[in-house]
């Protein structure tokens, strides 16, 4: 597997998940595989935020893949393949220490939502005509 991207998904201060980077980094999953490290956080957790968008978008997405932010193995094997990174400081530190791992390879955490934002953009008219407008930007409530 070669992830395009691989970014940390962490509760807010308020405990509440990043539903609008959930969705930005499905919606992008589009352009190449996305890997979402869970840091202390459920996939069904996410599959609730997620599902109504996954319903509201065109077939053609492949959707994101999920991995333990504790599980070693799978991470030591991804993470050198990916061409973006985006953690917290506390993962990056924890991360470096991973083969093949190093502190300029990590990008913070904040900047992987625009980015998501603009890999998910459409750039074909076929994929214009099957999105709604701004489905990141949809309440899916």
């Amino acid at each position: 597997m070669h992830p395009l991207i691989i970014t940390e998904i962490s509760r807010g201060p308020d405990d509440s998940l990043p539903a609008e980077l959930l969705t930005s980094a499905y919606v992008a999953s589009r352009r190449g595989r996305i890997v979402l490290v869970l840091n202390d956080i459920s996939p069904f957790e996410v599959d609730d935020i997620l599902d109504l968008c996954v319903r509201a978008l065109p077939l053609d997405i492949p959707g994101v893949l999920y991995r333990d932010a504790a599980d070693e193995t799978s991470l030591a094997r991804i993470v050198p393949q990916a061409a973006m990174l985006f953690l917290s400081a506390g993962l990056t530190q924890h991360w470096t220490a991973l083969p093949g791992c190093s502190m300029g390879r990590f990008a913070p955490l904040a900047a992987a939502l625009s980015v998501f934002q603009r890999l998910g953009k459409p750039t074909s008219m076929s994929e214009l005509i099957a999105v709604p407008a701004s489905p990141v930007d949809t309440p899916f409530e």
